[in-house]
């Protein structure tokens, strides 16, 4: 196998404006802001990721964080790929593994498996080893908190039109009642045959998270997802 050399990083920040603000029950999003990475090699082969966040200041700190990386990056072969990613996380101990380092970990090894997949010429799921040609996917960019109950129903038709046979709406606002009647409406329009998810997003205690789910239970919800904070042990 000829080695490879890392020769740069380079990175970008922008900013997607939305055409309208949303919301989750612990988000309001006018944008969305992102570092793009860019990892360079003698060979002229690139590999390319992304991290986002809600966050306009956080997005500073990753972008930071992916650059003080570049030390480890330089040099390096990329088809070595776990060496490269072990010794960052051996620098990364001392932080226990949490906050901004995971993501700026795993940008950067998004990065370098594109190395790999281009230098193989395969697509990565064929790299893996290929067990399908097609993956089931569900309708997330649509349903929020801040929507109407008309404005939700068009939005559950359009996922339809489209073909999507599943989709995720928001939930937890500051009435549970508000939750159970948004989940009822969607489900009575899309149908039984239509598997409806719904995302908490983290804003409930958990006695409130069970009782929502319990009222919910009869909508036939393939998950709820997030119902408490993630560091609710």
């Amino acid at each position: 196998m000829k080695l490879m050399k890392i020769t740069k990083i380079a990175t970008r920040i922008v900013n997607l404006s939305f055409e309208s603000t949303i919301k989750t029950a612990i988000h309001e999003m006018s944008s969305v802001g992102c570092v793009l990475l860019t990892i360079e090699t003698d060979e002229g082969i690139e590999g390319q990721s992304y991290l986002f966040s809600l966050n306009a200041t956080q997005i500073h700190s990753f972008n930071e964080t992916l650059k003080s990386f570049e030390g480890h990056l330089i040099g390096k072969d990329p088809q070595f790929v776990e060496v490269i990613w072990q010794e960052i996380w051996q620098t990364i101990s001392s932080m226990r593994h949490k906050d901004i380092a995971i993501p700026a970990l795993s940008t950067i090894d998004t990065a370098i498996w594109d190395i790999v997949g281009k230098t193989a010429n395969l697509p990565l799921h064929r790299l893996f080893g290929a067990c399908r040609t097609k993956i089931k996917t569900y309708a997330s960019g649509g349903l929020w908190l801040s929507q109407s109950i008309d404005s939700l129903l068009k939005d559950a038709q359009n996922f339809l039109d489209q073909g999507f046979r599943s989709m995720k709406i928001r939930v937890g606002s500051t009435n549970w009642k508000n939750d159970v009647e948004r989940v009822k409406e969607v489900r009575n329009a899309i149908g039984p045959d239509i598997e409806l998810m719904a995302d908490i997003n983290q804003v409930l205690e958990p006695k409130q998270a069970i009782l929502l789910g319990e009222k919910l239970e009869e909508y036939d919800l393939l998950w709820l997802e997030e119902p408490v904070a993630s560091n609710n042990r």
